[in-house]
């Protein structure tokens, strides 16, 4: 990871933070291999494995899209060594990682709560609209007494014959 006068060549360090982190993010060779096609460069999952071995070396434009793949800041991607699984630090940077991840699960849940309030109010809007177009009068009691729950105005979320809290 040095080169003759003793200093970590950028592209040993780069092959260095690539391999800890991608290993830390639970990441495969072949994962960072797809993102980066992704991004608009042809890459096997051989080419990161030789990227992380030395043998291959790496374009800066490169380095910067792995960066971002791997949600570490560009400069001190290539210009700061990351802890290895040998470190004491290793399992807090693995922590951090289920952080992020933990977190993007919740932003992609919370999406798709919102999605599904919006269906749900444009389903509650065309029920209450056939029932008006109809004429809830006219039905039978039966199914009168079966839309009334769902033709009240609710607060957004609630399911008209769910318990209370």
């Amino acid at each position: 990871m040095t080169d003759s006068d003793g200093r970590v060549s950028a592209e040993a360090l780069v092959a260095h933070n690539l391999r800890h982190l991608r290993k830390a993010m639970h990441l495969s060779q072949e994962h960072i291999a797809d993102a980066m096609t992704e991004r608009g460069f042809k890459m096997h999952q051989t080419q990161v494995a030789k990227i992380e071995n030395g043998s291959r070396p790496i374009r800066l434009d490169e380095a910067m899209a792995i960066a971002d793949i791997l949600s570490i800041p560009p400069l001190a991607f290539i210009s700061e060594a990351v802890v290895g699984a040998g470190d004491r630090e290793f399992d807090l940077l693995q922590a951090r990682f289920r952080v992020d991840a933990a977190e993007a699960d919740v932003e992609r849940l919370m999406e798709q709560h919102d999605e599904a309030v919006q269906h749900l109010e444009a389903e509650r809007r065309r029920l209450r609209q056939l029932a008006d177009d109809l004429g809830l009068d006219t039905l039978p009691p039966p199914l009168r007494g079966l839309l009334a729950p769902y033709l009240e105005e609710e607060s957004v979320g609630e399911h008209p014959e769910a318990p209370e809290r």
